[in-house]
């Protein structure tokens, strides 16, 4: 099982290489100021992360994902759902991340030999995602991670490309004490 779980909690962790694109200060400063064209989807008025901000993100044509910036450190930054409702009838949801659900961005750099790149040496920058759901919505449960893959891929070659860096920099990292697998 990788990221659902039949009660209703999917959480998932993804690890993106980036390439070696700075220090990962300068890496998560672009970010954090360029949030509507790193982000894959429509961030609405969120342009910049700043501390408390209200979003209203549109991951899907026709959803609106209401939440805010929770928590801002210097290289990371975690959003907290509001309200969000993908599928619905009726006043239920059957799909969606509950109030309180939560996305942590954060950029680290790690040795490039740690991941096979050893030919480049130096520092490789890598983007993650985590991301924790507690009730989510059954639809959610079982399609979120790997929805989540997709449009956290996407992101991370947006982030990589805009600092110069190719698509081909990005890869998923899995292996010793990088798990995607959150169980």
């Amino acid at each position: 099982m990788n990221g659902s779980d039949p009660t209703g909690l999917y959480s998932y962790k993804y690890y993106w290489t980036l390439g070696g694109l700075g220090s990962p200060t300068s890496v998560f400063d672009y970010m954090a100021s360029h949030l509507n064209t790193v982000f894959p989807f429509s961030t609405g008025g969120c342009k910049v992360v700043q501390l408390g901000e209200n979003c209203d993100f549109h991951p899907l044509p026709g959803n609106d994902d209401h939440l805010f910036v929770y928590k801002l450190g210097s290289t990371s930054f975690t959003l907290k759902v509001k309200n969000w409702c993908q599928f619905g009838f009726l006043g239920v949801c059957f799909s969606g991340d509950p109030p309180g659900s939560t996305i942590k961005f954060s950029v680290t750099s790690d040795p490039a030999s740690l991941f096979g790149l050893t030919a480049c040496g130096g520092e490789e920058d890598v983007l993650s995602q985590e991301a924790n759901s507690p009730g989510a919505g059954f639809l959610t449960n079982l399609a979120g991670p790997v929805m989540a893959e997709n449009t956290w891929h996407q992101q991370a070659i947006n982030l990589s490309t805009a600092l110069g860096g190719s698509a081909s920099d990005v890869n998923l990292i899995e292996g010793p004490g990088w798990s995607t697998n959150p169980f």
